[in-house]
């Protein structure tokens, strides 16, 4: 059934953009939450298993976090994990997406810093970036590269870097304009979903990791992004995040693996989609990327070889 998790996610989100055109869904949230509840509903008209937790994380969280969905891929007893940033641009008509900080930065709006907080996972095997919503009905893109029915990720590779320039310059922030002419230079890819968790399914993106890697990862994002924001913030102007009640759970269930998914990364929504069966080839592919993601990197010294081991 791995091969169907692109397919499937497709679909949702096509039908979810059906009803973000018809003024049925109006922001970000309700954006991510309904496209994660149908891709679960689709994958359990097929008889899959899945797990999904809606959760409400400060306004302090949800904005400088750099995460409002989180998508996990349980399949050999590993995960791989999709999170993104989901954002409004305007492909049809532009809109004010992005923010200055306050204090005023030069170099720092609120998508840059969330760009900079993601770095800390997709360093460290996570795969993120930002989903741009498209407000214009399925089959118009807008910008000519944009997913003609549902959203368009851009992989925090190709953004991260190109987000330095844009806030070099006045006015500080992106711009509808500036995220169209990044999808329009040649050789950046523009994914809809489909082409992205292909990507992830076939192990071109990402790396598998165990539940212990994954939550110490999320932890370890969510120590690195209090310490960023407390370089560069007015703590007298700062909302403080509330208090969580409770100590994490620490059972081995996937809703509480979820949970704390959400709690260390500010996301408000995670769906795992459990893959009991798949091909030889998948798994092997997987495994291998799982021990090269484990094997310590070559000394300046090493003669490469092209051999593995």
């Amino acid at each position: 059934m791995l091969p169907l998790v692109p397919k499937l996610t497709c679909l949702a989100d096509a039908a979810t953009r059906r009803d973000h055109s018809l003024g049925l869904i109006d922001d970000e949230r309700a954006y991510v939450a309904t496209l994660l509840a149908r891709t679960r509903d689709l994958w359990s008209l097929l008889g899959g298993s899945s797990q999904y937790v809606a959760f409400q994380p400060s306004t302090v969280a949800e904005r400088k976090y750099g995460i409002d969905g989180i998508l996990l891929i349980h399949a050999f007893d590993c995960f791989k994990v999709v999170a993104f940033e989901a954002k409004r641009p305007g492909f049809g008509l532009p809109r004010n997406w992005d923010a200055t900080l306050y204090p005023p930065h030069p170099h720092l709006s609120r998508f840059n810093r969330q760009l900079e907080s993601q770095k800390a996972i997709q360093l460290d095997g996570w795969v993120t970036g930002g989903l741009f919503i498209n407000e214009l009905p399925p089959g118009e893109p807008g910008i000519a590269t944009a997913d003609k029915l549902g959203s368009t990720f851009i992989e925090w590779r190709i953004l991260h870097p190109y987000s330095a320039n844009v806030v070099a310059t006045f006015p500080h922030k992106w711009k509808t304009s500036d995220l169209a002419a990044l999808m329009l230079t040649p050789g950046v890819q523009a994914l809809g979903l489909e082409d992205l968790l292909t990507r992830v399914v076939n192990c071109e993106d990402g790396t598998p990791m165990d539940r212990g890697r994954l939550l110490q990862s999320a932890r370890t994002f969510n120590a690195a992004a209090k310490a960023a924001r407390a370089r560069i913030e007015s703590p007298q102007r700062d909302e403080p995040e509330p208090e969580r009640n409770g100590e994490e759970d620490e059972s081995d269930s996937i809703p509480a693996l979820l949970r704390a998914l959400c709690r260390n990364t500010g996301a408000g929504f995670a769906l795992m989609l459990d893959v009991r069966d798949s091909t030889d080839l998948l798994r092997s592919r997987w495994r291998e990327k799982q021990l090269d993601a484990a094997l310590s990197p070559p000394s300046k010294t090493e003669r490469p070889t092209g051999e593995r081991f």
